[in-house]
């Protein structure tokens, strides 16, 4: 890797399928060279290496204590931190500093991989000198002013698409920035020779390959309507991927309503997603809302 954190040092913390597909897709499509080690973390480990100790009662009043013995003996810049379980996260400042980490991402797309002390957590690594970040859902993330995250950034987060269209269908796809998942890249190769002249199916068939189990590389996120990871994830790669074929992205939209004087949430939410279904969550638009200094 190369540009502003040109030859930094990543290590993995990982957690189950979810983690595995992340640090699959990861290590495979442009953090090959500088993956220093992974490291699965789970409550079971911690119960192996502290047998008949209340653990669960203590972890947090000493996290260091329970770092694991097995704990691989790297030196990193950047600690990912993938869908760990949610009584883990205390363990992540003392892993940090061990592993000698200067920033951390530790990406929310489950309600248990958010740690259970977040606030605690995060000030802890600040205390420690160590730079953190909570995307939801991982990728929303586009761009930090942290130099290793801002690296990182430059070859996953929030998706980038190139397409090329012929006689209305789609002709070739181009991933210019993946998704950390690996959807991007596994929607992309079933969109080519699909019509792009009709905004609503082709919002449709992005969604459904987004999510499809039969690809080799889908959105694990969480789906439950109180925590709508996958659905807001759906609609930021398709936001992506219509910005790609030149037809208007939630942002377009919100905007324009602004300029009718439209731009409350709740007519938003009414017409973007129950009326037009143009978005799946409402999440999307408090996002985009945010992001336009909207969001009062």
């Amino acid at each position: 890797m190369s540009g502003a954190a040109g030859g930094m040092r990543v290590f993995m913390l990982y957690r189950g399928p979810f983690g595995e597909q992340m640090v699959n897709n990861l290590v495979l499509r442009g953090l090959g060279a500088c993956t220093v080690g992974t490291f699965e973390l789970t409550p079971e480990l911690l119960e192996e290496e502290h047998p008949g100790e209340e653990l669960w009662s203590r972890l947090w009043e000493d996290p260091s204590r329970y770092v694991p013995r097995s704990l691989p003996r790297v030196r990193c810049d950047l600690l990912l931190v993938l869908g760990i379980h949610s009584k883990l996260g205390d363990l992540i400042p003392p892993i940090a500093e061990r592993v000698g980490a200067r920033s951390v991402l530790y990406p929310i797309d489950d309600r248990q991989h958010a740690p259970e002390g977040r606030r605690a957590v995060e000030e802890e690594l600040e205390r420690r000198g160590i730079h953190v970040e909570f995307p939801e859902p991982f990728c929303s993330l586009e761009e930090s002013e942290d130099p290793f995250i801002a690296e990182f950034c430059r070859y996953f987060g929030r998706p980038r698409f190139r397409v090329v269209k012929e006689g209305g269908k789609i002709r070739a796809v181009e991933v210019l920035r993946d998704t950390p998942c690996g959807s991007a890249h596994a929607v992309a190769r079933r969109m080519v020779g699909f019509p792009c002249d009709d905004p609503r199916a082709l919002k449709e068939k992005l969604f459904q390959e987004h999510h499809n189990e039969e690809n080799e590389n889908y959105c694990l996120a969480e789906m439950d309507p109180l925590a709508p990871y996958m659905q807001e994830a759906g609609d930021i790669l398709v936001d992506a991927f219509f910005e790609a074929c030149g037809l208007p992205t939630l942002r377009d939209l919100i905007l324009r309503e602004r300029e009718r004087g439209k731009a409350e949430f709740e007519y938003l939410r009414r017409k973007l997603v129950e009326e037009e279904r143009r978005c799946e969550t409402e999440r999307s638009i408090r996002r985009v809302l945010k992001e336009l200094g909207l969001e009062g």
